[in-house]
Parts: structure tokens; sequence; C-alpha cells
């Protein structure tokens, strides 16, 4: 549908709007269909109600980047019954899957070993191997769900920070701008174009004298300030991005007359005891003219405690009103949103399909989580272990091959929490797990902001199984937190 509507040489609004609402009617027909604790529901209709969100999501970008047509706080709530459903039936797969699979190979190959009740095996061994393939088969079935729930909660993040960014929206104020305090009046016009031949198009040009057209769509945000006004500004601050997340800004601006004010695009990395570093790194003044030009600056975070902050300045305005449009903050990180995450060879870990050796262990479903909407905490207050962890038993990898586990950690408050992540390749014998050998440990202490880890390690022997575990040494009950666990495999 894109690639058709984007050949078109006149492009059809009516259709994109009939394409766009026909697509929520399917997905307010699928959701009443999916059911907590039902097999088709789940494994039929939920990925077909996942690919309507995706055409959904499809079309509200097509439509904002032809005509300019913000995607509402509607498109988030919609996102957000997606991630509650995705959440439940996620949970419901992997459990029937584990469950189902696990009879269906007991049955098959050691129907005669059961002994008091149906799972109950005499031999350990036959008992892991069982087990073992029942949560390899799980993964395997929910890779390319976890990755579109991950692809969907990243766009739900962008749309959040862009809500508004063509000013057509009554809500949020100022094109999402939440940094307003040096700029002393701030107004959103209407050009009217879209009213034109309407009745209603004497009274849209009521409330704007003005002949300026937006940059897209049909309004825009103007911005004045007195003009012994020094630097003013209006700017985004946005928080919890990890370190090497690129972020690009991009606007648009004009004035009214023709006047020599000039604007500075500046992205800022601030921590606690104030700013890092900005983009550009010196002053960098743009002249303003009377036409729409679009202007785009870019930084990489150096740390993940900081927050950002896109800015605009102007100067030398004479109290002139400075025309803003199509503000856009493009938050990129390589690890989120790395090529190939969905393919077989790397991929993001089902949280279900995690162990644990502690003494409380949880997934939590949290739609305003940074980076997922499901991630793992764990605590050991009842010192159950010396060294308690969390673990993915991870089957499928050949030898020679070379696994990286990473993951996003942080503790519920900070507590200097030293955690381990450590790669294990273990022998599965008939008396119990050995150790044949494990990488090198990654080490670090951890803080109640997010921070991504990793570790690698190269598979030595073929009959084996490799085991991705996260140590932490204490038993206080403050929460480890775990996010986006993936696995890259490369040879």
């Amino acid at each position: 549908m894109r690639k058709l509507s984007l050949e078109v040489e006149q492009q059809d609004l009516q259709w994109i709007n009939d394409i766009y609402s026909s697509t929520y009617k399917i997905l307010d027909r699928l959701k009443v269909e999916i059911k907590p604790n039902d097999y088709y529901s789940n494994f039929e209709i939920f990925p077909i109600y996942s690919t309507s969100l995706n055409l959904l999501l499809s079309v509200a970008s097509l439509r904002k980047q032809l005509y300019g047509i913000d995607v509402d706080r509607k498109m988030i709530e919609e996102i957000d019954e997606y991630l509650k459903l995705a959440d439940q039936s996620e949970r419901y797969c992997h459990s029937f899957l584990c469950r189902e699979l696990g009879a269906r190979i007991f049955v098959k190959k050691y129907l005669g070993l059961h002994i008091t009740h149906e799972f109950a095996l005499i031999n350990w061994h036959k008992n892991y191997t069982i087990r073992s393939l029942a949560y390899y088969s799980a993964q395997e079935h929910l890779k390319p769900r976890v990755q579109t729930r991950s692809e969907i909660e990243q766009m739900r993040r962008v749309l959040s920070i862009n809500l508004n960014g063509t000013m057509e929206l009554e809500s949020p104020e100022h094109g999402g701008f939440n940094f307003t305090e040096r700029c002393h009046e701030i107004k959103i016009y209407d050009d009217c174009s879209f009213a034109e031949g309407r009745t209603d198009y004497d009274d849209c040009k009521r409330t704007n004298p003005f002949t300026e057209k937006a940059f897209q769509g049909s309004k825009y945000m103007a911005l004045s300030s007195p003009s012994e006004a020094v630097n003013p500004s209006i700017g985004k601050d946005i928080s919890q991005l990890l370190k090497e997340t690129a972020i690009t800004f991009t606007v648009a601006l004009k004035t009214r007359k023709p006047l020599s004010t000039k604007a500075e695009l500046v992205i800022w990395e601030i921590a606690a005891e104030g700013p890092i570093h900005k983009q550009p790194d010196t002053n960098t003044v743009i002249p303003v003219t009377t036409e729409w030009q679009s202007q785009q600056v870019a930084l990489t975070k150096k740390t993940s405690e900081s927050y950002v902050r896109c800015e605009v300045y102007w100067h030398e305005h004479q109290g002139e009103e400075l025309l803003v449009d199509q503000v856009i903050i493009q938050p990129t990180n390589k690890f989120i949103t790395k090529e190939g995450k969905n393919s077989e060879q790397a991929y993001l870990l089902n949280p279900d399909g995690f162990e644990h050796r502690s003494t409380n262990f949880m997934i939590y479903s949290q739609l305003d989580s940074p980076f997922s909407s499901r991630y793992l905490a764990a605590n050991d207050v009842g010192k159950a272990y010396s060294n308690p962890s969390i673990f993915y038993n991870l089957g499928g990898i050949g030898m020679g091959e070379s696994v990286n586990f990473g993951a996003i950690i942080c503790s519920r408050e900070s507590i200097n929490r030293v955690i381990e992540l450590v790669i294990w390749e273990l022998e599965i014998p008939h008396t119990g797990e050995i150790s044949i050998a494990k990488s090198e440990p990654t080490i670090a202490t951890i803080t109640d902001k997010w921070e991504l880890y990793n570790v690698s390690y190269t598979k030595q022997r073929a009959d084996t199984i490799l085991r991705c575990e996260i140590y932490w040494h204490d038993p206080n009950e403050v929460d480890i937190m775990v996010s986006l666990p993936s696995i890259e495999i490369y040879t």
C-alpha cells in the first residue's frame, strides 16, 4: 500500500483515510476475540492483530509524511492496548508450548518411565532433555513476536516524543516542546488550507489574518519575545536514552518579514552537574528567510545517566515572530534498532524463557518502561543463594560459533550492586550439569540508571548447551531489573 501510494502521481488523501479507518475497525474486531487462555485466539488471531497494527502505523506514518497529519494520542492508546494483549499472549504461548511439547516428547520417547504422575521421570537427564527441547521450541516460535513487539514499543516512544510535531493537534501544546521558560509567547496558527472551499473557511481566516502557508499540513507555530530579549529559545527535554544513542533534531523555520533574524539548532547532553557537550560544538547561526527551510543537527550521547535537550535559539529578531513547523526528534540506538535483530543470527530473548536462582522473580508489564514493556526483576532477600542469578539456557548453537549476550540492566535503587555476566558451556550427563568452560565475566557496578552490558563466548563442542547468566552478590530486597535481553551469533 505504501509503495503504491508513493508511485501515484496525484496522492489521494481520502483513499489513505479510508485505509486508516478500515484498519481501525479490523483492530476493534480482532481485539475482542483474543481470550486470555485460548489456544486459537493466541496462536492464530493474535498474529493477525499484530500485523494489522503494523499496517495502521504504516498508514499513520504515510499520512504524516504526505499531508502533515499528526499521530494523536488515540494511536498511543491503541499501542498500549496491544502491549497489554502481547504480554498476556506471550505468557500463554510460552507456557502452552513448554507444557504441551514436553508432554508430547515424554509420551513419544519415554512412555514407560513415568511413575507417580504424567510428567514425572525416573531419569533426570531425560527430564532435562524434554524441558530443554520444549524451551527451545517456545523460543523459536516467539522470536518474531518478541521482535515485532519491540519494534512497536520503540515506535511508541518516538511517537510520544513527537506528538504534535506539525502542530495539527489541539494538545499537547507547543508542538510537544516542554522547555518554554525562555520564550515570551507561543501561538499556533492555521493557514486554513484544509478549509478551502468549505463553509468554515471564513471563520478559520478570522483567527489567522496572515497569508503564510504551513511547511506541512495546515498549522505552524509562531514564537515571539520582546526585541530586547537576548537569545530567546524553546526546547524539549528527553530522558532515559542510553549512551551511544544518536539523536537527530529537525525543524523547519521562516520569518514573515525579510529581517536579519538568525537561528541556532542545538542539542545538549546534560548531566546532574551540568552540560556534558553539545552539537554543534561551536556557535553556528542560520540565516532565517521568508521561505521555509528545514534544518537539522545531530548528537550521539556519551553516557546513559544524562538527559538530552533539543533547543531552538533565535537572534536579531527585532521582536518579530519566528515561525516553526515540522519538529522531528529521532533517537536511534544501535542496540535497540540493530539491523538483523529479526534474523536467525541476532534476536531478542523472550523474558518467559528465563529461570532464576533467587528468592523472588517476576516478569513485569509496564507500558511506559523506556526500552521494553516487559522486563525481568529479581531479588534474593531470603538469602537463598550466596550468588543469586537469572539465566537463559540456549540451544541450537553450533561448535565454533560465537555468541554475544547483551541486556539493559539497572537496579530499582542505587545500592552499589555488583553484577556479573557469564556464558557457561554445559554438558548434560545422566547425573546433572557439568561445566565444560565459561566466558570471561563482565563485572560492573550498576545504578538506578539503565545501562547496556554484554558478554561473549565461543562454543567449544557440539553436544553442549550454553547458559547466559546474570549474577549479583547481595541479599538486598531492592530488585535487579533486566530489559531487552538479546543474543547475536557469529562465526
